[in-house]
Formats: C-alpha cells, structure tokens, sequence
C-alpha cells in the first residue's frame, strides 16, 4: 500500500486549508477592513504561528491533493483537493510557510492567489511575482516541465510527487543526447516520441494550467525535431511522422490549446518551433485523426468520453476541407463501432456526434480559453453535485433532458424552420439557402429523417408530383442539395434504417427528385445484399415515369449484372419491351442472373421474351433447366399463367424436356388459375397407345392440376371425363373426382 501522511498531520493540514479557502474568498469579496476578512486573517495568523506552528510548514502541491514531507494525504476531503487545484493552477509545486506571518502578508499573498493564472504568468509568473514583493513568511517553488521531461527521458518514472522535488523555475528545454539517440532507432523512436509528448499532459486532473503546457509541448517538438535535424537530417520525416501520429494521442484540450497557441503566436513561443510544430499538426494522416475522433467520442474503460464540443473544436481545427471531414467522419464512425461492441445507444449517440462534428463550430469568438476549459471540466462538478443527492432524481433528470443534445437539434431546427415561415420577401428568403442546405446536408449524414421532412415541408417542397410552381428557395435546393455525398448517405441508411422508418427514406428521395435516380440506380448495380436491393429498387420505383430514361440507359451497359438490374428495374415500372438477354438465361454460373431473368420474362409477358425461354431450356445444360423451372415456379405469381401455358404449348412432351412440360402442368395447378382449364382438358384427353406409361402420368397430372383449380368449370371438366372419352381419361378423372370429395367431407366434418 503507498504511503500516506499521518492522520494527525492530515487534520491539520485540513484545517489550514479550509481557513485559507475562507481568507482568500473574503479578501476578494469584502473590502480592506471588513470585519469578515479580520476575523478569517485573523484565524489564519493563529495557525502559522506559535504555539500552534514551530517550525516550517512546507505543503507539496499535485492537481488534487497535498502533500506534507512529501507524503500525500490518504483520501483528502473536498477543501484540500479545491486548494490544491487552486495553487497548482499557478504552477506552484511547493509552498513553504514559516512561523511569524502577520495579517498584511497574508493579504497580499491571498490577492495574488486569487488572480488569474494567465496574468500572473503573463507578469512573469507566480514565483517571480511572489519575490519581487519582498521577503516574507512564505516561500513559493514553482513547477518546472523541463526538469520533469529530463527525467522521464533518463528512465526515471515521473510523478507529481517527484515533479515537486524538481520544481526549479526554467524556461530554457535542453534536449538530452540520449533522448536524441532514441529518436535515430525505428525500433525506439516511437514510444520514445509517444512518451515525451504525452508526459506534458500526464497528470492533468483540472485543465487550469493548460496554456503553459501546450507552450512547453510546442518548445519540446520544435526542440526534438531542430536536435534530429543537426544529427541526422534523413531522419527528420519519419520524426515528424511519429509527432503526428503521438500529437493525435493528446486529449482534444490539450490539442485544441496547441494548435490554437502555435497560430496566434502565443508570446514566448518561438516562430521556427511553431512553424515546425503547424507541419507536424498539418502532416496528421487520416487514420490518426479519424482514431483521435473515435477515442474521444466513445466510453470505455478508462472512463467518460470526451466533451464533444471540445473534439468537434480540435477535428475542425485540424480538418479544413469539407470533403475530408466526410470521409474522416465514416471512417472514425467504423472504429468507434468496433470499440462499442453491442452498445445499443451507439447509433442514436453517433449521430449527434457526426452531425457536430460536420457542422461549423467556433466558439473562440464570444468565449474566452479560460471559460471554455471551464465548462470543459464542468462535468466533474457535476458528478460532486450529483454525490450531494440534494435534489430529487426526476427533477435532475428533467433538467437534463431540457439541454440534451436532441432538444438543441430541435431548437435548431424550429429556428430555421420559423424564419422560412415569417420571411416573406425574396431577397431575404433567398439569403437562407445555404444556411438551408448546410442544415440539410447534416441531417442527411446522422439520418435524422424527422427533422428533414420538416425542414422540406417548410420549404413547400411537393415532391415530383407538385403541381405548384417552386420558389426560387425550393430550386436552389432541389438543385445543389442531391450530390453524390448525400445519395451515398442515403443509400447507406437504406441499409441500417428500421423498416417503421424506411417509408421515411423514400418520401425524402422522391422530395429530392430525379436528380437521386441516377446514383441510386448504380448503387442498386453494384449491391448484392437483398435486402438494400429490395429496398433500393421499391425507391426508384416509386419515382414511376422520371425513372425510365435512366434505367434504359443502363440496359446499353458491357456489365452483365447492370443489365440484370436494368430488366429488373423495368419489369417493377411495368415497361413490357424488355426481355432479358438469352446467356443471362443459360449462364449457370450466377444463379441469381437467371432468377431475375426469369423473373422479367414474368413480368415482361411478350411471346418473344416467352419464346427466349423456350429456347433456353432447349439450348441450356439439364442444371441450368432445373434452375430455370424451379424460378418460373418461386413467385407463384399469377402472371407466370401465361408463360407456363406457352410452354405447354410449345414444348413436346413426349421429347428431351417432357419433364418440363409436366412441370408445368403441376405449376399451373398450384397457381388455380381459371385460364389453365381447357389446357388442362386437353391433356386429359389426349393419348398415346404406344406411350401408355407417359400417357398415364400426364393425364393423372392435368387431373390433379384440375382438382387444385378447384373452380366450377375444372370440377365440371373433370366431371365430363369422368363420363365419357377415353377410358385412361375417365378413370383419372374420376380417381381425382372421389379424392376431391373425400377431402371436401372432411373438411365438412372438421
């Protein structure tokens, strides 16, 4: 177990801290003279002085506790943990006070606490400040990274507690040879690179000393890469490689502080490292920024993700271009997914990500560094006012849900949605395009289809079928809205989207227009998958006449299965000029080819396309016929009557494909179609003395096919037979006519 300081030691300690807290907020909030801030100085001065403090007191500082003789104290209540924070957010490592402090020096050292870190360290830091002032009671050490960076580059493991041993005042950041050393090994450079940028950010608990330390990170590349380049200048790309790829392991504040210090030109920062470290940033690959977006937005074990706001600050910064936010988008999407798992609320909580991270996001303007890392950090708050349990879980529940990330959406969304409303005049309305598009475009991306059919229905967008003349608003829409990237967001929710909400995707296509058919057309080419095929084709097929022309364009291609999609396509809009081709009949190599060939000379219903298929059975090998009967008989399909009776008609059922003739006599008694009686009468009759086996088995087969039927006219047909004609007729006929009834009984009987 580590060691901790002594309970007595750590009461004590308490209690200077929580009448050090209370001093410091009355010297802030009560004048000079105040009885409150006399009292708190006055209890303070007590403390560090005899009887009560002998001899020096020296406090060590970490981000969340304090330590006394270097040990820190075990489970430290909330006053110690605020004071720690509250000094280490000056850089102080260690603070020593010395018996014999008045009210006056505890005065002026509280005020300067109380300042902001930024200007303290603007006027040279808290240290040089504190000494300036004069000789006093207390005695501040300030924290110095580059001694803690030089001992993690020796071995040595760096903690807080060793970085407060170190804690001498420097600017300057040598870097060791050794360090240099590693940087030349492939083998080395890596985790030698990965440890040196990640040690600046190691123990950050609070953020408060943020800008500090992406100045030292930005000193500390710009320093690693000038020392590679006068050892070894060939090594200096796969160096910066290797920066960009550590720089992406930084949490996004830490990101977000770099990049925005290196291009203001923060004071103190040299303009050849922050050039140096603006190519290092710039040379990031998309794998490494796409893994820094999935980390940051997905919970795991080592605790809560990332605020959002601040990974949308950091990929935006780092991402300039439209176009490759998408694509970083998906591809961080497909990580975060395989680091989910089986998360249920993975897609929901994806959605509202992408949808920031693809929109436009600055908040530089109208909030401050400080401010933002504050409300960066405003969850941990949260959790300790959680813990309190002063409020009733439902009303915290309902406050919660009054911010969430899907009431923002909808605020946003009914703002844009009122102005379309209430601005009448053109020019203005004309104005809201592309704030229009910008909205839809990413709503399209997270699949929020509710809010874009409301968005359109603002717009007054009718759909192909409107009769309303569109305002320029809805053309410009109609116009710049259908691109490539939003019909492949599109195509890519037809595939992951319920089915309650697929009726959704296809009212939002057909709004779009013509300009989808054509992209949806060619994703329907290249799927395999039914299901998206299915529901790819009941989409185009919905846009009716304004589909043709590009499905007809697809029937010309080389490409055997965008052919096969063509035919398939024009036999759903019912256009009956289109049979398939003979080798997509034949080919028993694609199953599914000659399924949905056979499917067309279904649906397309002309004797030619019925003739292609007589010529297939005759010309094909006896596995594709087999396939090619058992698909004319897979739809069950009414229109297939025709098609069997052709066979039936054109066949010879006494030759090679008398099977297939039978075939069909049994298809179109399981369809019990009216149309098939007299073919099936003339079966009945028909014989053969020098085939009396065959002649048997077809007039049982046209019997039993006429006892399927079922209808008024089959049972009189078989009636008739029964009584007269040919002997072999009349003893099937009546054979069928005594099952049918036995059957009919017992269903009377049931």
């Amino acid at each position: 177990m580590a060691e901790v300081a002594l309970a007595s030691d750590a009461a004590r300690l308490a209690e200077v801290a929580r009448v050090f807290k209370a001093a410091a907020r009355s010297v802030t909030l009560y004048p000079n003279g105040h009885p409150t801030i006399e009292t708190t100085l006055s209890r303070l001065t007590q403390l560090t002085n005899p009887p009560a403090l002998t001899s020096p007191l020296r406090i060590g500082i970490t981000p969340g506790n304090l330590l006394i003789d270097g040990l820190p104290v075990g489970k430290p209540d909330a006053v110690i943990s605020d004071l720690a924070s509250l000094l280490h957010a000056h850089l102080v490592g260690e603070l020593t006070v010395l018996p014999g402090g008045n009210a006056a020096a505890w005065r002026r050292l509280l005020l300067l606490i109380e300042r902001a870190p930024d200007d303290v360290r603007a006027d040279g830091g808290i240290a040089r400040v504190w000494a300036e002032a004069g000789p006093s009671h207390v005695e501040i050490r300030e924290i110095d990274y580059a001694e803690a960076l030089r001992e993690r580059w020796s071995g040595s493991e760096v903690t807080w507690e060793r970085v407060v041993g170190n804690c001498l005042k420097g600017d300057n950041i040598d870097i060791p040879p050794e360090f240099v050393s590693a940087f030349l090994q492939a083998e080395t450079r890596p985790g030698a690179i990965t440890d040196a940028v990640t040690a600046v950010e190691k123990t950050n608990a609070g953020g408060a000393n943020l800008g500090t330390r992406a100045d030292t990170l930005i000193k500390l590349v710009g320093g690693v890469v000038k020392s590679v380049a006068g050892r070894s200048p060939d090594q200096v790309e796969p160096t910066m490689r290797d920066l960009s790829a550590a720089l992406g392991r930084l949490s996004p504040e830490m990101l977000v502080s770099v990049i925005q210090r290196m291009r203001q030109k923060a004071a103190g920062i040299d303009p050849g490292a922050a050039a140096v470290v603006e190519g290092v940033v710039d040379g990031m690959s998309d794998a490494t920024i796409s893994g820094f977006v999935a980390r940051n937005v997905t919970q795991n074990a080592g605790g809560l993700a990332a605020p959002v706001e601040r990974v949308v600050q950091a990929f935006q910064a780092l991402v300039w271009d439209g176009t490759r936010r998408e694509r970083l988008v998906s591809l961080a999407q497909q990580q975060a997914k395989e680091t989910a798992g089986d998360d249920p609320h993975f897609e929901g909580h994806w959605r509202d990500v992408a949808q920031k991270l693809l929109k436009q996001y600055d908040d530089q303007s109208y909030v401050s560094e400080s401010y933002a890392l504050e409300l960066t950090h405003a969850r941990t708050q949260a959790v300790q006012i959680e813990q309190l349990k002063e409020d009733p879980s439902e009303q915290v529940e309902a406050w919660v849900s009054t911010v969430a990330t899907s009431e923002l959406r909808k605020l946003d969304i009914a703002l844009v949605v009122d102005l379309l409303t209430i601005e009448k005049e053109p020019e203005r309305r004309e104005s809201l395009v592309q704030p229009v598009l910008a909205l839809l475009k990413d709503l399209l991306m997270v699949g929020d289809f509710d809010a874009i059919e409301t968005m359109l229905a603002a717009l007054c967008i009718r759909g192909p079928a409107g009769e309303a003349e569109p305002s320029a608003v809805e053309r410009a829409v109609l116009e710049r809205l259908p691109t490539g990237a939003t019909v492949q967001h599109l195509v890519g929710h037809l595939a992951t989207i319920e089915e309650s909400h697929l009726e959704q995707v296809k009212r939002v296509c057909l709004t779009l227009g013509e300009p989808v058919v054509q992209p949806l057309t060619e994703a329907l080419a290249i799927e395999d998958r039914t299901r998206i095929r299915e529901r790819l084709t009941e989409t185009i097929v919905g846009f009716g006449h304004l589909a043709r022309p590009h499905v007809e364009q697809l029937k010309e291609s080389p490409d055997a299965a965008v052919r096969r999609t063509a035919i398939y396509l024009l036999r759903e809009l019912g256009v009956s000029e289109a049979p398939p081709e003979l080798n997509e009949l034949v080919s028993p190599s694609d199953a599914r080819a000659q399924r949905d060939a056979v499917h067309a000379v279904i649906r397309v219903g002309t004797n030619r396309a019925y003739r292609m298929l007589v010529q297939a059975l005759t010309t094909a090998s006896p596995v594709s016929r087999e396939a090619l009967m058992q698909a004319v008989g897979n739809p069950r399909d009414e229109r297939a009557v025709p098609l069997l009776l052709h066979i039936l008609e054109h066949v010879d059922h006494a030759g090679e494909l008398g099977w297939a003739y039978e075939r069909a006599i049994e298809l179109l008694g399981h369809l019990r179609h009216a149309a098939a009686v007299p073919a099936m009468v003339t079966v009945l009759q028909r014989g053969e003395w020098w085939a009396p086996r065959r002649t048997a088995q077809l007039r049982a087969t046209a019997a039993t096919a006429l006892g399927r039927i079922g209808t008024p006219e089959a049972i009189a047909a078989l009636t008739t037979a029964s009584l007269s004609g040919p002997r072999g007729a009349r003893k099937a006929a009546a054979t069928q006519l005594q099952t049918a009834g036995a059957s009919r009984r017992t269903k009377d009987t049931d």
